[in-house]
Order: structure tokens, then sequence, then C-alpha cells
């Protein structure tokens, strides 16, 4: 079974990757943005992906993205990906 990285955030750092990210993807409400989640991350269940949670910080995620506004939560899952790998490759 392939893995999946899933980006969690804290609700404290939720306004600064609003203001970073697609607001279609971002709502205001950051309990409608863990809803929308869950169902990505149920939906990935049923289609056979083991769901693998990271923690990222808006501060690391500036650092390492391209300069422009607009990022979307898939880019945000491949931030995630990258952490473990770069904390895989360091053991």
């Amino acid at each position: 079974m392939a893995v999946m990285y899933i980006a969690v955030i804290t609700e404290s750092d939720y306004p600064a990757f609003r203001e970073m990210c697609d607001g279609r993807e971002f709502p205001a409400d950051f309990g409608a943005f863990l809803r929308r989640v869950e169902r990505r991350k149920s939906d990935l269940h049923e289609r056979g992906f083991i769901v693998r949670e990271v923690n990222v910080d808006a501060a690391g995620f500036k650092r390492r993205r391209r300069p422009r506004t607009g990022a979307t939560y898939r880019e945000l899952d491949r931030y995630a990906a990258s952490l473990v790998l770069r904390k895989q490759e360091r053991k």
C-alpha cells in the first residue's frame, strides 16, 4: 500500500496559512477546514492509501515555497512529505 502524507496545521497557525494559500481551499472557519481535511483523509483511505499525518508550521512552509500567494492544500501535502523525506535522509 502506498503512503500519503497529510499536512496537519494548528489553529493558531491557520490565519498565516490562509494568507499564503488559496482561499477556496482554506475557508475562513478553521472547523470547516478540518472537516475538509477529514474528508480528504477518508477518501484516501477508501482508495487504499495509508495516511500519515505530518505537523507543519506556517513559517517553515513560507520559507520553502515560491514567493506567491494561492498555494493549494496539495502543495501543503507535498511540503509535509518533503519534511518526512528529509528526516529519513538524516538517519
